[in-house]
């Protein structure tokens, strides 16, 4: 894969998380929900003309590829919610091939355990990605100051996995 790709990191769900890297691993953007969702009586709701919206920005920087965290169904996860995380993924694979962005697809435990990322509780694990992203990128810790900002910086370690693995095949 070419050394010059910008990479758009997701993590998917409602509201969906993006991250931009420039192509040598800087982070130059990340999204909060309003960029991407729109806020109803039950949460947040995807909303796909303003994921393209920001596409087409990021687009302007180079080309892109896009990383999405696979996601699926879990044992005691309830329908509603597993349905807005296979929806998001579906959204998203649908834009970038809308686009013409390559899309790939990377596991939870296969991006975290190549970032070197310890196991530990679900919650745990969330506030493990967040720390990470603030040691990664110090001078952009104000991206994720909130334990709950943790969706932000795993789309940016999303990004990272791919800036490391795919990026050096």
């Amino acid at each position: 894969m070419s050394q010059h790709l910008y990479i758009i990191g997701v993590d998917p769900g409602s509201p969906l998380h993006m991250a931009l890297l420039d192509p040598r691993g800087n982070i130059l953007k990340v999204t909060s929900p309003e960029h991407v969702a729109t806020e109803a009586k039950t949460g947040w709701s995807n909303n796909a003309p303003l994921v393209v919206r920001v596409m087409n920005a990021w687009l302007e920087h180079g080309k892109c590829i896009m990383i999405g965290e696979s996601v699926s169904a879990r044992a005691g996860q309830g329908l509603a919610s597993t349905s807005k995380y296979i929806g998001s993924l579906w959204m998203l694979k649908g834009i970038a091939a809308a686009m013409g962005v390559p899309f790939h697809e990377v596991t939870p435990n296969k991006w975290k355990n190549e970032l070197c990322l310890q196991k530990s509780a679900k919650q745990e694990a969330k506030e493990t990605s967040r720390q990470f992203a603030m040691n990664v990128w110090p001078d952009k810790a104000h991206m994720w100051p909130r334990k709950k900002d943790h969706d932000k910086a795993e789309a940016a370690l999303i990004a990272l996995w791919g800036h490391r693995v795919l990026l050096r095949r």
